[in-house]
């Protein structure tokens, strides 16, 4: 048999791997967001302010920066299967010991075991679907099967977000309990993955830390594209995030009862995942000026029908309507983002070089909570979704002036140390 072939068995392997993926990464970020209607109230109820769980979201990303880019090298060059594994195992953990929190120094413990988890897993799963597809030759279907993988875990997210009001109502640790178990599941179902043969070791002979700092490099000076769209999608990802933390507030006051808030975030995350589902079908966008200035118009006008909603009964439309519009940049960027990035990254510095846009994402999050923090607490819910679409506003011109423009010269130097 020829190197480049692969036998009947190893394509099953690999066929079963795609289908374990995808299931895992359905499961995965179905987990995340679990939780994600009532965690500002779990705390609050824990005596942690505003502010403090600011602190505690910039400590976890913080964390997950430090270890993203460390993280997603070993798993180029030692496999990526293990750190799915360890990835799932840390979740658990930090899911179970978030539910058994009091006190900022005990939620700082649980957010740095999330982060160290996130960080080892994320990257390798979409590094080892990418090497598993390239293996069977099937490298074209990556971004159809990843948009396809992001849509059905914002449609199972719309379930599970769903129930998460009435679990919190029933136990407020119920929740976390339940995002736990999942990823124990992730955890079992990790160990019938393999990894492709091409692929393993295939770092092996290189200098740890020149190879990083190669693929970082790569990443952030000599590919001009590349720098532009993780620069991109860590600013769209950073507002989005702190917009979230704003939402339960946002429709408690609209007068949606507490036990109802997971089913409000459940038609949201329908939303999006029926945008990353027609996203993905669609294939990948070329033109980033195109994208760049389709995303700030959705961005401005979702944040705007959110902060100046009219009074009385159609006050709760118009802000159901805005949160609807943000699904649409929060969905499709990822899918599109993704594809852009499997055209410019060779397969195998994928997971390293997903674990640099992440670790940019992380960054960018913590320049912008850092930026709102001294004065959080004290502006209302109006003053902080406004001065969201003001950030919104000032980033997507700076991203839309300096997107890449077709023809335009770009240094791509060879990702093979000296």
């Amino acid at each position: 048999m020829l190197p480049n072939e692969v036998s009947y068995e190893d394509q099953d392997r690999l066929r079963r791997n795609i289908l374990l993926i995808v299931l895992l990464r359905v499961i995965t970020l179905a987990s995340v967001w679990l939780p994600m209607p009532i965690i500002v109230l779990f705390v609050t109820q824990r005596g942690i302010s505003g502010a403090q769980f600011l602190v505690l979201q910039m400590a976890f990303q913080l964390t997950a920066f430090a270890f993203e880019i460390p993280f997603g090298y070993l798993a180029d060059r030692y496999g990526r299967k293990r750190f799915i594994t360890w990835g799932a195992a840390s979740l658990a953990g930090g899911a179970y010991w978030y539910s058994c929190s009091y006190g900022i120094w005990s939620f700082l413990g649980a957010e740095i075991l999330y982060a160290l988890g996130q960080a080892a897993l994320f990257g390798a799963e979409q590094a080892l679907l990418r090497a598993s597809l390239d293996r069977l030759k099937r490298s074209d279907d990556f971004q159809r099967l990843w948009g396809n993988a992001l849509s059905i875990e914002l449609l199972v997210a719309a379930l599970t977000t769903s129930l998460a009001g009435f679990l919190f109502a029933g136990n407020p640790r119920l929740p976390f309990l339940c995002e736990s178990s999942l990823y124990v599941v992730v955890f079992v179902l990790s160990w019938f993955l393999v990894e492709p043969r091409a692929d393993r070791g295939a770092l092996v002979k290189t200098k740890p830390l020149h190879e990083a700092a190669v693929v970082t490099r790569f990443c952030l000076l000599d590919n001009g594209e590349l720098r532009w769209i993780m620069g991109a999608a860590a600013t769209w990802s950073a507002i989005l995030v702190m917009i979230g933390w704003t939402q339960a507030d946002l429709l408690l006051e609209q007068g949606v009862h507490q036990e109802n808030l997971g089913i409000y975030f459940g038609v949201l995350s329908l939303v999006g995942s029926l945008t990353g589902l027609l996203t993905a079908r669609w294939g990948l966008v070329k033109s980033k000026s195109r994208a760049s200035c389709i995303v700030l118009l959705l961005f401005v006008g979702g944040l705007s029908l959110c902060a100046i909603p009219p009074t009385g009964a159609m006050g709760i439309g118009f802000t159901l309507l805005g949160l609807a519009i943000l699904q649409l940049p929060r969905s499709s960027w990822r899918v599109i983002s993704a594809g852009w990035i499997k055209e410019e990254l060779p397969s195998k510095y994928h997971a390293t070089g997903s674990s640099v846009s992440s670790a940019m994402n992380r960054l960018a999050y913590v320049f912008f909570a850092a930026c709102v923090y001294p004065f959080f607490d004290g502006w209302s819910l109006r003053e902080k979704l406004l001065a969201f679409t003001a950030v919104s506003m000032i980033c997507g011109t700076l991203l839309l002036v300096f997107a890449p423009r077709k023809g335009q010269a770009r240094c791509e130097k060879a990702l093979m140390p000296a």
